[in-house]
């Protein structure tokens, strides 16, 4: 007994002294944990919006039109960021690692973050690592496999809440202005970040506002470099879209009061805000019938916590300086942008579905939640820092869930659980055994390695991407340099197979013809090759055949090799 007791003594400080406990100990762990989501992220770009994605980016390494010529007029600051690399290489192998920057760079917001709201490093460490493990984020909708802005609007969000936190301890330094810029330019990506910036600003000012009088040079200058970043990277497309159509959110029409933008379309209908009288809409946020929302575990209780602490937040904030004249705190400030931006997310064009009383965009995995990425991670550091008692517990169990979610995902047939444990197990006993490495030697070594592996990892991946056109490959690999082009079909997938068409090496010269410009084109103009790619689920695949055939005759075309989802024609008379 008297041994048990000096060893139970003992037993505390000596865990506090483990190499494991270090952090670089805890970076490895950290490290293979995420290698089997590398695995499953790594794979060429197969979400039907980014494919899309890819067809502007072919216009734009041909030359045949410009940025502002993107989907549905959307900025295209981020995607545009793709092409050197494209145009470089001219494959798709480091499409996944151009991605991760985003999410890193959301991970490395959210820290500093976290540190303004003095968390304990171990605390921090892991309420980021779970903000970064949405099941979005790594596939499917707008994951690392894709093209999607999600995640860099998110980092503007997070880089505008922390200098709005910093405006409210002390004055604001060079690096601020500089991580104000960041989050000016990457938060209007996304439509929503017009109304989030404003609103960033004006808290800025007002909590400087002695700065500002006193030093109004200073805040010319700033104002102005801002500006001139802004305008030359994502803000310039929406002076375009004022010029060119007469609002900055072109195609969407807006309807606010006296307000009335033209457009295409009004879709304030499909926001979830229009569909809050929807007892489902509640019961997928709040009561998922899985039991485990596909946010995380305690995603649910997440939400109901930050929407009502954070108004509590500010109604007594307010309180306090009308009645005493005391200064909003730190965390004030953050409920304050977190509230707005949860309250932007539930207004936004599509958050619920696609057209009115549809709520497919959401009952789908969350799918609309990638609109507030940067406002959720904002969300668990705020209540992690209004509960650090039992934030911990809580924080693992959302951890955990979400890595669960996550390995659960990861394609068995290319990556059985043979290949699994062993390379996660790989990654972490080559990190341990590189722990005393100098930190910038440990950086160059895991960054090395992800940029030798990528490749490898894309391509094995390949086997599972696009295999619907998978009988039509070779084929088109056979006649990609004779005049190949796309036709490019609304009901049947818009641009998705110019990519497979193009080629990987891609090759800029296929083309993506809608039947329109087809019509439009001389005989002898028309491409000696067209390829038509169907993808399945979209509107028009179950008829295709039977639609397009006249087509196909008018324009002077038959059929060299027919496919389950398409066809290969080639030009009767070619001169």
């Amino acid at each position: 007994m008297p041994a048990g007791r000096r060893a139970l003594r003992v037993f505390p400080g000596t865990i506090g002294h483990l190499h494991l406990f270090r952090a670089r100990y805890a970076l490895a762990v950290l490290a293979a944990l995420l290698a089997p989501l590398v695995l499953l992220s790594f794979h060429p770009v197969d979400e039907i919006d980014s494919i899309n994605y890819l067809h502007y980016l072919i216009e734009w390494m041909a030359n045949r039109s410009t940025p502002y010529d993107f989907a549905t007029y959307y900025v295209a600051f981020w995607e545009l960021s793709f092409l050197p690399t494209w145009m470089v290489t001219r494959v798709d192998l480091f499409f996944p690692l151009l991605e991760l920057k985003s999410l890193v760079l959301l991970a490395l917001a959210a820290w500093l973050l976290g540190r303004e709201f003095k968390l304990r490093a171990a605390l921090l460490g892991a309420t980021v690592l779970g903000s970064c493990l949405l099941r979005h984020m790594w596939y499917a909708v707008s994951g690392i496999s894709t093209l999607k802005n999600d995640m860099l609007h998110g980092v503007g969000f997070l880089l505008l809440t922390l200098v709005v936190v910093r405006a409210t301890r002390r004055r604001l330094t060079r690096a601020d202005i500089a991580l104000l810029a960041g989050g000016v330019i990457f938060a209007p990506v996304k439509y929503l970040g017009i109304f989030i910036v404003p609103v960033a600003i004006a808290a800025i000012l007002w909590f400087r506002r002695e700065q500002v009088r006193s030093h109004p040079a200073s805040t010319i200058r700033a104002t102005l470099a801002i500006g001139v970043l802004a305008l030359g990277t994502s803000w310039h497309y929406y002076v375009h879209h004022v010029l060119e159509f007469g609002s900055p959110f072109y195609p969407v029409q807006i309807n606010l009061g006296p307000i009335h933008l033209p457009g295409l379309a009004d879709l304030s209908n499909t926001s979830l805000l229009y569909n809050a009288r929807n007892p489902e809409l509640w019961r997928i946020f709040f009561l998922p019938a899985s039991g485990i929302s596909h946010a995380g575990l305690m995603f649910p209780l997440v939400l109901a916590l930050t929407l009502l602490l954070s108004a509590g937040c500010c109604a007594r904030a307010m309180f306090l300086w009308l009645r005493h004249g005391r200064a909003p705190a730190p965390l004030d400030a953050a409920a304050f942008l977190i509230l707005c931006g949860w309250m932007l997310y539930f207004r936004s064009a599509l958050g619920a579905g696609g057209a009115a009383g549809d709520l497919g965009f959401i009952r789908n995995d969350l799918n609309s939640l990638r609109y507030a990425e940067g406002v959720l991670a904002a969300s668990e550091l705020f209540l992690v820092a209004l509960f650090q008692r039992i934030a911990p517990a809580l924080v693992g169990a959302n951890l955990a869930s979400r890595l669960i979610l996550l390995y659960s995902r990861i394609p068995a047939q290319v990556f059985p659980l043979s290949l699994v444990l062993p390379a996660a197990g790989a990654v972490l006993v080559t990190l341990l055994a590189a722990s005393r490495l100098r930190p910038r030697l440990r950086a160059a070594l895991c960054l090395a390695a992800l940029v030798i592996s990528c490749p490898f990892l894309v391509e094995r991946n390949r086997v599972l991407w696009t295999p619907y056109w998978n009988d039509l490959k070779p084929a088109l690999s056979a006649v990609r340099t004779q005049g190949l082009a796309v036709l490019a079909l609304t009901d049947g997938g818009y641009f998705a197979g110019q990519v497979v068409a193009a080629g990987n090496p891609v090759n800029p010269a296929v083309r993506a013809l809608l039947p329109e410009q087809m019509d439009q084109l001389p005989v002898t103009e028309r491409p000696a090759y067209l390829a038509v790619l169907f993808s399945p689920g979209s509107e028009g695949a179950a008829t295709w055949r039977i639609r397009y055939a006249p087509y196909y005759a008018r324009w002077g075309y038959s059929l060299v090799r027919g496919g389950e989802q398409g066809l290969l024609l080639r030009r009767s008379q070619i001169h």
